[in-house]
């Protein structure tokens, strides 16, 4: 048993109650000191005439058994294993078990240049300086215009104005660019496996992407409730191995006196050994009042969320799909009754419309007047069959994504070099999924695990 350790977690979302959870569980005495009043971020999922609702699509995956696992553990038997059914749309054309686009479309002269440069492993490499030199780097410079209007479509900006910690956050390290059954073939070589995308129900056809997990399903979800529900069995855990939640509580100063280190809060002050980071990277400067401006490095993405429900009858079966064209508002759809109950009728669906905008446009400022212009994208997508929806809810999302601009790796390393002396752990690394974030922690804390 390693000593008790006195820990401070910075941010009470997903990150920082897993990671309390990990740490109390070891023994550790730990403190989450969260600035608003609530816990959990993204897991409350809020309520609409009963139903439960998340705020965009958040699915289960089991990449490993581990944090499969720890989250288990807490659902116990509440939890559905899902069936996914998902497809994209890019150049007009729908792919099915695909989820990032399809450039298969693109036209023949590009795409046979694309797949040239792809299986060139001698291709001169240039100094990788944004999102847009990575790109350039693993799949040559032209698949780059395919590749910016996808970005552009779910996130507002061009890789060449992306920090190249970006490629973690966005869905581009593989493409889907040969025929499927070519496809298959060359991710039999494990360089080529790295970059080449291939469908869903193709993945058990290739020996590397084969492993044996203690469990039978890919994809999995709370059974009631949804995120909202794991949240609950999280806190009722967190009380139970007595981690103190310190709610609506801001972080004014740091304290070093007799050999001791303390945090001030604007209500209290806190001993600790270790700080563990589990809020936004980006406002660790502005948590320890270093004059160094990170968050002007960060380009924010306002979404609207467009809630439909409509008779179940009339719905398709798919889990969610991307709309990577220019021309349509809606980014992805998911269609949440397909994997949660959350108290929907039975004879009725719910269905989310994720919109990317700016605060300056129209929709962002009045979304109801196009909710019939957003369900109107529905039926052309072939998602719903009727002609009018029952209800509909929306809501505004100031800052539903964020990525990093060119020069935010070095000024945050800047900051994050000062924060030696305040035994900071976990503020180096950008997680985006709940499995990356739960590696992280592994990663993190192991010598206190």
């Amino acid at each position: 048993m390693k000593k008790e350790k006195k820990i401070i977690i910075i941010g009470g979302g997903f990150k920082g109650l897993i990671a309390a959870l990990k740490l109390s569980n070891k023994g550790h005495n730990v403190n989450i000191i969260e600035a608003s009043k609530n816990i959990g971020g993204y897991l409350n999922s809020p309520l609409w005439n009963k139903i439960t609702i998340d705020l965009g699509c958040h699915l289960f995956i089991n990449e490993d058994d581990n944090s499969t696992g720890f989250i288990l553990s807490m659902l116990k038997n509440d939890y559905m294993k899902v069936d996914v059914n998902y497809a994209s749309f890019f150049n007009n054309k729908k792919t099915d078990n695909i989820a990032i686009p399809d450039f298969s479309s693109i036209p023949n002269a590009t795409k046979r240049k694309i797949q040239k440069d792809l299986l060139n492993i001698n291709r001169k490499k240039i100094e990788e300086k944004s999102l847009m030199d990575y790109y350039i780097n693993r799949y040559g410079d032209d698949i780059l215009p395919s590749i910016d209007s996808c970005i552009l479509k779910s996130h507002l900006i061009k890789s060449n104005s992306l920090d190249i910690i970006s490629k973690n956050l966005l869905p581009f390290n593989r493409i889907k660019i040969f025929p499927e059954k070519q496809s298959v073939s060359l991710k039999l070589n494990k360089g080529l496996d790295e970059i080449i995308a291939v469908k869903y129900k193709n993945l058990k056809e290739i020996k590397n992407d084969t492993k044996k997990s203690e469990f039978n399903f890919r994809e999995y979800y709370p059974k009631k409730n949804g995120l909202k529900f794991l949240l609950n069995k999280i806190i009722e855990r967190l009380k139970k191995s007595n981690v103190n939640l310190v709610l609506d509580n801001r972080i004014k100063s740091f304290l070093s006196e007799n050999n001791k280190k303390y945090i001030i809060t604007d209500k209290s002050k806190y001993e600790y050994d270790y700080l563990y980071w589990s809020a936004p990277q980006y406002l660790i400067p502005k948590t320890f009042n270093f004059e160094i401006e990170v968050e002007k490095f960060v380009h924010s993405v306002p979404y609207v969320l467009i809630y439909f429900l409509a008779p179940k009858k009339f719905v398709s079966k798919y889990t969610y799909v991307h709309n990577y064209n220019l021309s349509s508002k809606c980014f992805r759809v998911s269609i949440q009754s397909n994997y949660a109950s959350n108290g929907v009728p039975k004879d009725l669906a719910l269905i989310c419309c994720e919109i990317p905008t700016c605060k300056s446009k129209r929709i962002w400022k009045n979304p109801k007047f196009y909710v019939d212009e957003i369900w109107n994208e529905l039926l052309i997508m072939d998602l719903v069959s009727c002609k009018k929806y029952n209800n509909y809810m929306f809501f505004s999302i100031p800052s539903a994504y964020k990525l990093p601009l060119c020069g935010y790796s070095d000024i945050l390393n800047e900051a994050i070099e000062k924060t030696k002396k305040y035994n900071l752990i976990g503020g180096k690394s950008w997680e985006y999924s709940k499995n990356d974030i739960m590696k992280k922690i592994d990663e993190d804390l192991n010598f206190l695990l």
